[in-house]
């Protein structure tokens, strides 16, 4: 199940890479230009999904820890997808583009149309299997330490996580804080956490935490009454 799910995840990844490369970054359209980001976004938020596929519980320590530290450095570009959406603040979509007439009504603009799909099937495939990384780890995690049955631990080890993901959301749409400067700029990176530290940011992080537990109890939900019994 796992061996053709990971052929499914990296198949999903691999089709909107290609599509967000070559009908978005190589386009000459001025609407599709401004969604460039959404190359590099994909690439960001598929490493987790990656990384998880090759956590197992049973792993040697000196495997698994440094797999897991690396695997929570790299999950928050997976949620993050999630405020793309914002991006589409460019487009109005109560003005009628022949006249530039406001209405109550929202119009059929093909481009602003086409641009809202664009996003949102890179954002949803990069949320489902950000989520579904979280999953996994979090139930090889709880298994390593011999508390997998406990439901309340999980959810509040998956709240935890999911804390750590909305602190590095916030860090990477404001500050524009990139995982890769964790490596490459540590000194730098950690003058900007500090600095970012604040009531927005923990307002922002607890705003964060909760959609992502929501996300993650839905489709957990969902996976619960899929699965044979």
């Amino acid at each position: 199940m796992t061996k053709h799910f990971s052929w499914i995840m990296r198949a999903a990844f691999g089709a909107c890479l290609i599509y967000a490369y070559f009908g978005v970054c190589r386009t000459s359209t001025f609407t599709f230009k401004a969604y460039n980001f959404l190359f590099i976004n994909l690439t960001l938020a598929y490493i987790p999904a990656e990384i998880a596929l090759h956590i197992k519980a049973k792993s040697r320590s000196v495997v698994f820890w440094p797999l897991f530290t690396l695997w929570l450095l790299f999950y928050p570009n997976a949620p993050y997808m999630l405020t793309d959406f914002f991006h589409l603040a460019q487009f109005d979509p109560y003005i009628i583009a022949e006249s530039g007439r406001r209405t109550s009504l929202i119009m059929p603009d093909i481009a602003m149309w086409a641009a809202f799909t664009i996003l949102s099937v890179g954002i949803f495939v990069a949320a489902f299997f950000g989520v579904w990384g979280l999953e996994r780890v979090t139930d090889a995690l709880l298994e390593r330490l011999g508390t997998k049955r406990i439901l309340l631990v999980k959810f509040a080890l998956v709240v935890a996580i999911s804390a750590c993901a909305g602190a590095g959301i916030y860090l990477g749409r404001f500050p524009r804080l990139h995982t890769i400067d964790l490596f490459t700029r540590p000194i730098w990176a950690l003058g900007r956490i500090v600095d970012s530290l604040g009531v927005g940011f923990l307002q922002f992080t607890a705003l964060m935490t909760t959609l992502q537990t929501v996300f993650w109890a839905l489709a957990k939900s969902i996976w619960s009454k899929s699965s044979p019994r």
